[in-house]
């Protein structure tokens, strides 16, 4: 109930303090994992950003334009059961009517679960980031909140589908300027094994910077793929 009560007070009020105009895109992207049995895992991740644009004129038309990829690397140490720290690198670049510019990221995290029962989990995620761009440093904070639990039944076997509900808020800030991001999200994703899960859903992105307000609704989907090095068996 407490966890409803969050992300409805967090979409209501951020919805009324937002602009009108909302900006259309999609963000297609995948995400590969490679476990280790030594409690490392290693991530590779890459997405691309496209808006919808509208162009005026005679025969005014709508088209999706790519304007962003973000690829992303992370380590990961699980330091007991539902609690991981990560060191990770990220690149991107974009692409506007105005600029293009690369932007590289560092990146510390740590997350951990603080419920996990019958296939349902709420999980938390911290994340501090110093991002490196043509235009200035900037830091940023991040915490994100998540629920996440099977449609069908009380456990999440193969082949089903399970519902996820996030709220992420964001901190940028240096010594000259400082904004905030709010991104609520809610999908369902299709658990094929464990291995493979395709998930989909829609993000509602509202941020500030100055006095200037800035409204995204985005069509999300992730393919996730990971592997697990199995453990050698010794010979006697």
């Amino acid at each position: 109930m407490r966890l409803f009560f969050f992300f409805s007070l967090s979409f209501t009020s951020f919805s009324v303090i937002a602009q009108t105009n909302t900006q259309l895109q999609w963000e297609p992207s995948v995400s590969y994992t490679y476990k280790l049995p030594n409690r490392w895992a290693f991530n590779a991740n890459t997405m691309f950003r496209n808006r919808m644009v509208e162009y005026n004129g005679e025969g005014a038309e709508r088209e999706m334009e790519w304007v962003l990829n973000e690829t992303q690397f992370f380590a990961t140490y699980s330091l007991w059961k539902n609690t991981k720290m990560s060191g990770g690198y990220a690149f991107q670049s974009r692409l506007t009517d105005e600029q293009f510019f690369d932007e590289h990221r560092l990146m510390e995290q740590f997350a951990f679960v603080i419920y996990a029962l019958h296939g349902k989990r709420i999980a938390n995620r911290i994340r501090l980031e110093q991002r490196i761009r043509q235009s200035g440093y900037q830091n940023r904070l991040r915490y994100r909140l998540g629920f996440d639990s099977p449609l069908n039944g009380e456990e999440l076997d193969p082949g089903e589908l399970y519902g996820i509900v996030t709220n992420e808020v964001l901190y940028t800030f240096n010594n000259v300027q400082q904004g905030w991001e709010n991104r609520l999200f809610g999908g369902i994703g299709w658990f094929f094994n464990r291995q493979y899960k395709l998930q989909t859903g829609i993000m509602y992105r509202v941020s500030r910077s100055g006095n200037r307000y800035r409204n995204v609704l985005a069509l999300s989907t992730i393919m996730y793929i990971n592997r697990r090095e199995r453990q050698k068996k010794i010979r006697e």
